[in-house]
C-alpha cells in the first residue's frame, strides 16, 4: 500500500509540474508570489510527502493524507490562478483540509515516537508547520487581512510555510537520513535544530516584535547556511558514486545548496534593513523583488532541485546511509 501511494504522489507531481509550467508559460498567474505558492500543492508536497515514510502507528492517516494531496493540490493551483474571492476561496479550503491531515501523520508519528533522532523530528516538524501555510494560503485566496497583515504579505507567508515550513524541515530529516546521523555529527544535529526552531521563531518575530524577528532570521539563515553546506557534502559523494542517475542526483543537490545559499543571503539581507513587521521601515530590497529572487531560489532551485534529487537516490540507496 505504502509504494503504491507513493507511486502515485510522484506522477502526480509530474502532472503537476506540467500543468504549473503551462499556467506560467501562459501567464495566467497574477503574481510571482502567488505563482511560487502554486507550485507546492501541486510538486513540492507530493515529493515530499513520498519521501516521508509514515511509520508510528501513521500508516492510515499517511495515506489518507496522500489521498487528499492528489485531490486537493490541483483545487489549489486553480485558486491561485483565480482574483480572490469567494470562488478562489471554496477552491483553497480542501488544501486546507490536506494540510491538515498532513499535519496530523506529523503528529502520530511524533507521539509514536518522541522527540529523538532529531532528523525524524525535522520530519515531523515540516507536516506540523504545514496547516499554518494551508490558513494563510486560504486568507490569500479569499482577499482578507489575517493578524493585521494584508497582501502581498499574507501570500509571502502562504509562501513561507510551504518551503521553509515544508520542504525545509523535511529535506533536513533527510539529510539526516543520508548522513546516518552519526552520534558524533554534532554539526549535523545543531542544524536540524536551528531548522526545526528557527522557522516559528521569524514567525513570531514577524507577528510580535522587530527586536525578534532580526536575530530570529538571521539564526534561520545560518541553519540554512549549514544544510547548504551539507547539501554539497552528501551532493558530492554521489556525484563521485557511480549510476548516472545518481551522479545527476548529486549535481542537483549540490545546485540545491548553492540556491539556499544565495536565497539565504538575501534573507539576511532583508531582515537587517527592514522587515514585514508592521511598522518597520523600508527594507532594502521590495517585497517584489524578493518574490522575483529569494522566492525563486527557494522553490525553484533549493525546494525542488533537491527533492527530486531525493527522489532519484533515496536514502539508503547508491553512497547514501541507509534509514536509522
Amino acid at each position: 500500500m505504502a509504494e503504491a501511494w507513493i507511486g502515485r504522489l510522484r506522477r502526480a507531481a509530474v502532472g503537476g509540474a506540467v500543468a504549473w509550467g503551462l499556467a506560467s508559460g501562459a501567464g495566467l498567474f497574477l503574481d510571482r508570489g502567488i505563482q511560487l505558492v502554486a507550485l507546492a500543492p501541486v510538486v513540492i508536497l507530493p515529493l515530499g510527502l513520498a519521501l516521508v515514510p509514515a511509520g508510528g502507528g501513521a500508516t492510515a492517516a499517511h495515506g489518507l493524507a496522500s489521498a487528499a494531496v492528489l485531490v486537493a493540490g490541483p483545487c489549489a493551483l486553480l485558486a491561485a490562478l483565480l482574483s480572490p474571492g469567494p470562488a478562489a476561496a471554496g477552491l483553497a479550503v480542501p488544501w486546507l483540509a490536506a494540510t491538515l491531515l498532513v499535519g496530523l501523520v506529523g503528529a502520530l508519528r511524533l507521539r509514536a515516537r518522541g522527540l529523538w533522532p532529531i532528523g525524524e523530528l525535522a520530519l515531523d516538524a515540516g507536516m506540523l508547520y504545514l496547516p499554518v501555510g494551508g490558513v494563510w494560503f486560504l486568507a490569500s485566496r479569499t482577499g482578507v487581512e489575517l493578524l493585521g497583515f494584508r497582501e502581498p504579505i499574507v501570500t509571502f507567508t502562504a509562501a513561507h510555510f510551504h518551503y521553509a515550513g515544508f520542504a525545509a524541515p523535511v529535506i533536513a530529516g533527510l539529510l539526516g537520513r543520508a548522513l546516518g546521523e552519526g552520534a558524533a555529527d554534532r554539526f549535523y544535529r545543531g542544524v536540524a535544530g536551528v531548522v526545526i526552531l528557527g522557522i516559528p521563531l521569524v514567525a513570531a518575530g514577524i507577528q510580535f516584535s522587530r527586536s525578534l524577528e532580526f536575530p530570529a532570521a538571521i539564526f534561520l539563515s545560518l541553519g540554512m547556511l549549514g544544510a547548504a553546506a551539507l547539501l554539497a557534502r552528501t551532493g558530492l559523494r554521489l556525484v563521485l558514486a557511480g549510476p548516472a542517475a545518481v551522479r545527476l542526483a548529486g549535481v542537483l543537490r549540490i545546485l540545491g545548496g548553492a540556491a539556499l545559499v544565495f536565497s539565504m543571503l538575501l534573507a539576511a539581507l532583508f531582515a537587517s534593513t527592514g522587515s514585514a513587521t508592521r511598522g518597520s521601515s523600508e527594507p532594502l530590497i521590495p517585497y517584489a523583488q524578493m518574490a522575483e529572487l529569494h522566492g525563486v531560489a527557494n522553490a525553484l532551485g533549493f525546494s525542488l532541485l533537491v527533492l527530486l534529487s531525493f527522489t532519484l537516490a533515496p536514502p539508503g540507496s547508491d553512497g547514501d546511509s541507509s534509514p536509522p
